[in-house]
């Protein structure tokens, strides 16, 4: 394993705390600060919604690889500081935004390193060190709200501490990323623009985004450019964005549920924070980690259509668990059994399809368009489920979000049948 290769391991372990717990604030809002319904629904929307925040910060250093190692100490550095203040703020608001902040930071970095890292590693390799990140940082999330969960049920204000406290863990992490020599990817600028990136029509992606730089008044123009440049981008490649539409259609399901399960934990089953933790950290971590070589194993083997098409298979299922809780709290506990199965294969499509589909060109511009996308998403879907939930109940949020996600399979395997042999 070569440096870059260690550096990326060693700075998801020192992130992955302070996400750990950021995981439950939703939870934390529900019960703790009493959100209303609508300030429930930016809290889910913010996760997804981070993503536009996040493809303009990483616009800014897209194609100067020189930039490299400021733009992450700076965003890993900016996004823990509003954790310090948990403890001294009592502002639902402020909590919506740390939590964007976050979120946005998080998702900041995921270009930047995927550029780093696949410049130096084979596909196959790359399949097997995005396992190794995923497995570490999950087996930090199982274990660390499973603890939170029961502390905070002993005393109903430690969270503030702990986020605080975990606060600081991360901006260990820019400490270390201080200390570490970038020269390679500063002198190898030339790699980021080579002729293949230079020839294909999604150059004028790079070239619109880097127009964006920090600290400049924004304009209108500045602000379109890069969505435009996207739409060239996805015309160019049609496979590309079949499977944006794809990934677009079964992440609007979960993404619909998100601010609805806070709300059915508490009034529905009346479950506690260690319940919470057991199924949304442990249950779904431990299915993570597990799954995750299955899944490297088989990402090799099949397309990402088909893979897709798994992953919408386990959302469907996961969602058919949560409706079965009716009857019987128990039933969460498979159920994030499932999800976590299914994130861990998201997680190999979210981080593999730049490489998949620039087929040895340049990733940072394929990667980067996840983003504006999942962001998209977001927007929309949070406030949908918690119109569905006013309207209805619950249960209806459930089942529409299931019918998205047996779409998203239909699509899937639509798509795996006729452009598989077309990408081979």
């Amino acid at each position: 394993m070569d440096r870059i290769s260690r550096l990326f391991l060693v700075s998801r372990l020192f992130c992955a705390p302070l996400e750990a717990i950021y995981t439950l604030l939703i939870f934390i809002a529900a019960g703790e600060l009493h959100l209303n319904y609508f300030q429930l629904g930016l809290l889910a929307a913010s996760k997804p919604v981070s993503s536009l925040l996040s493809f303009y910060a990483s616009a800014s250093v897209n194609g100067k690889p020189h930039l490299f190692k400021s733009y992450l100490i700076l965003v890993n550095t900016v996004v823990a500081l509003p954790a310090l203040a948990f403890p001294f703020i009592d502002n639902g608001w402020f909590y919506i935004f740390a939590h964007l902040l976050f979120m946005a930071g998080q998702r900041a970095v995921f270009p930047i390193w995927n550029a780093m890292i696949s410049g130096s590693l084979s596909y196959s390799n790359l399949c097997q060190l995005q396992g190794k990140a995923i497995a570490l940082q999950q087996s930090i999330i199982i274990f660390c709200p499973l603890l939170f969960g029961y502390w905070i049920d002993a005393d109903k204000d430690i969270w503030r501490q702990l986020f605080f406290a975990l606060s600081l863990v991360q901006l260990l992490n820019s400490a270390l990323l201080q200390f570490q020599n970038f020269s390679k990817f500063s002198s190898n600028k030339a790699n980021f623009e080579s002729g293949d990136l230079k020839t294909d029509r999604s150059a004028e992606f790079v070239e619109n985004i880097s127009k964006i730089k920090l600290g400049q008044q924004f304009s209108i123009s500045s602000l379109v450019a890069p969505w435009k440049a996207c739409w060239k981008l996805l015309c160019d490649v049609p496979a590309f964005r079949q499977y944006h539409q794809l990934f677009f259609l079964g992440g609007a399901g979960l993404v619909m549920m998100q601010s609805t399960l806070p709300i059915y934990f508490k009034e529905n089953l009346h479950i506690s924070y260690a319940s919470i933790a057991l199924a949304v950290s442990c249950c779904k971590g431990v299915a993570l980690i597990s799954s995750t070589k299955i899944w490297a194993f088989w990402v090799n083997k099949i397309s990402l259509f088909r893979l897709n098409f798994f992953i919408n298979l386990f959302s469907t299922l996961f969602i058919i668990f949560i409706l079965i809780s009716n009857y019987h709290p128990f039933w969460i506990f498979p159920a994030y059994l499932l999800y976590g199965t299914m994130q861990s294969g998201c997680e190999f499509s979210w981080n593999l399809c730049g490489p998949y589909f620039a087929r040895g060109k340049e990733t940072t511009l394929y990667s980067s368009l996840n983003l504006p996308l999942v962001g998209l998403r977001g927007v929309i879907f949070p406030f949908v489920g918690q119109a569905i939930l006013l309207l209805t109940g619950a249960n209806m949020v459930f089942i529409t979000a299931g019918l998205l996600c047996l779409a998203g399979m239909w699509y899937a395997r639509s798509l795996d049948t006729s452009l598989t042999q077309k990408l081979a």
